[in-house]
């Protein structure tokens, strides 16, 4: 039953992935945008069945002429996901969740271990590799950003990047 539960939202999953292209952009009423942010290299961390949280990384690039603010991230894949710093202070590690983060035009942010993260808690269903969960990027001037986040080993994680970014130009 429980094999027949996580197959039936993998499969809700794929089909969600499937209608919504990777990185496509929709104001509040659903209709397409100009792209104003690309995202790249995102994945998911791999990690144990048990695991009630995870952490998302990518990068984030403003592609117009004024700063744009990440407000909120959401996932059918996830309870929920803030964004996260960590940050090394006096020796000691921390993290902190951010409200928000503004991207200033032009610019890129990267979303890595040790430093700005998405904490990604709640999984709906464990996740294994060759799996994906669908992301949405909601930023303050009401576009949203519907991004597939492939589960990896952080170790896999430079051959997957060459693939994704080989099948980006096409």
């Amino acid at each position: 039953m429980i094999r027949i539960t996580r197959i039936a939202i993998s499969l809700l999953l794929l089909v969600q992935s499937i209608q919504l292209s990777a990185e496509q952009q929709v104001d509040p009423a659903g209709s397409p945008r100009p792209k104003v942010v690309e995202v790249a290299e995102a994945w998911v961390g791999l990690t144990p069945p048990t695991m009630a949280m995870n952490a998302g990384y990518f990068s984030l690039s403003n592609l117009s002429d004024n700063p744009i603010e990440l407000v909120s991230v959401t996932s059918p894949a996830y309870g929920s996901i803030e964004i996260h710093q960590s940050q090394l202070l006096n020796g000691i590690a921390s993290m902190r969740m951010l409200p928000t983060l503004t991207i200033q035009a032009h610019q890129q942010v990267q979303f890595e271990s040790g430093g700005l993260h998405l904490m990604m808690r709640k999984p709906i269903v464990a996740m294994s590799l060759g799996d994906s969960a669908v992301v949405q990027l909601h930023f303050k001037n009401g576009t949203s950003v519907h991004v597939e986040m492939p589960v990896l080993k952080s170790k896999s994680r430079d051959s997957h990047h060459e693939q994704h970014n080989h099948h980006q130009h096409h």
